[in-house]
């Protein structure tokens, strides 16, 4: 009989980026153990969601012994981001409409953010001259 599901799917690999992103140093498997929120997953599943982290280009082992090892996110929460969107827009098999359903799901705010990073700003005039 299959074990009941009690994370929705991607959950623990999110969990474990979060608390790998709030430190600034690298952690073991037990340290990241000791400070996870709620239910706590069993050692080996922790270690095996690592290694899936890892081979998927978040995560790195940091140390060449086993029992020294440790782990970091490779990316920040939003180059994370940022590449899982860009991730996302490269499978699409309409760049074009993708871009166009995202920026019309976009609030005031988001749109305004995107405007000042894409529109460049007129360089402020010589006050010397």
């Amino acid at each position: 009989m299959a074990g009941k599901r009690s994370r929705a799917q991607g959950e623990l690999e999110r969990e474990i980026l979060a608390i790998l992103r709030a430190n600034d140093l690298p952690l073991s498997g037990k340290e990241i153990l000791e400070v996870f929120p709620g239910d706590k997953p069993a050692y080996t599943t922790l270690l095996t969601t690592l290694d899936r982290l890892r081979l998927k280009g978040d995560v790195e082992k940091v140390g060449a012994a086993a029992r020294n090892m440790r782990f970091r996110a490779t990316r920040t929460d939003p180059e994370h981001t940022g590449k899982a969107m860009l991730d996302r827009l490269t499978e699409s098999s309409d760049r074009r409409a993708s871009l166009l359903k995202f920026a019309g799901s976009l609030d005031p705010g988001d749109i305004e953010v995107l405007r000042d990073a894409l529109i460049p700003k007129a360089p402020k005039a010589d006050r010397n001259g």
